[in-house]
């Protein structure tokens, strides 16, 4: 299994000797190290910036990084998941990445490609506390450490709607909230709620009777693509502060808030 090294050098070029002072940058982690600070966690947006000014984020969409323990770096920004080997060495981070064919609109397009090209250019990584910051000349990402959200009592927004390899930007605001037995669902036109058993990453659902009111296009586009999703058995992973529901081909993806 191939371990994540990091060797950070040269974080901040301190003139002089004596103590570092409080609240400077915290100290290299020598070669050899595993540090607690990447392996295992997850790490989503904080800020992002181009040539100093802050960059305009996808609604609906956040940046992500993962660190697996067997060595790789696995990164969304709200389309493709991109993933390979990556290492940390004083050059910065080093990362062969292998990402996902999904056809989304132009605008998740252009921050999956921001953000590819920014992880494939050697970035340097700066870590303090549970702040991680990766810097090239033009742009700059500081995400912070995100601990899995609860699958219960948590408010879910449905962001991406999947199909195959095809995936699309929700196209009203949908939320999903799991109770005891039952999914309260907001935003649509006749899904209310859901009865559903748990049984590890297994749901499955009974959707039950639903009225037939005809509503807007982008509201039923959103109900029908849950419909499909919460009928029957799916499967679910939550992944920091994302909710993904998988029936066969078929996908949700939500933000949890």
């Amino acid at each position: 299994m191939r371990t994540l090294l990091i060797v950070v050098a040269a974080l901040l070029v301190l003139a002089g000797c004596g103590e570092r002072p409080a609240g400077d940058a915290p100290v290299p982690v020598d070669a050899g190290d595993t540090p607690d600070s990447l392996i295992g966690k997850t790490f989503v947006l904080a800020s992002a910036t181009e040539k100093g000014d802050p960059l305009a984020i996808v609604s609906g969409t956040t940046i992500e990084l993962r660190f697996t323990a067997d060595g790789r770096l696995v990164a969304n920004a709200g389309c493709n998941t991109m993933t390979g080997p990556a290492t940390v060495t004083a050059d910065g981070l080093d990362a062969d990445l292998s990402t996902t064919e999904m056809a989304c609109d132009d605008a998740r397009h252009a921050q999956d490609e921001w953000l590819s090209t920014l992880l494939t250019g050697k970035p340097a990584v700066r870590m303090e506390g549970d702040q991680l910051t990766l810097s090239a000349r033009d742009a700059e990402l500081m995400l912070v450490e995100q601990q899995a959200m609860p699958l219960h009592d948590t408010t879910w927004t449905v962001t991406t709607l999947v199909e195959g390899q095809t995936a699309a930007a929700a196209t009203t605001e949908a939320t999903l909230t799991f109770g005891d037995g039952e999914v309260t669902v907001t935003g649509l036109c006749n899904l209310k709620a859901v009865k559903y058993q748990e049984s590890g990453p297994t749901l499955t659902f009974e959707l039950g009777m639903l009225t037939r009111m005809a509503c807007a296009p982008e509201i039923m586009t959103v109900e029908n693509a849950a419909v499909r999703v919460l009928d029957g058995e799916a499967t679910y992973e939550v992944d920091g502060t994302t909710l993904t529901i998988t029936k066969g081909d078929q996908k949700l993806q939500l933000t949890g808030q």
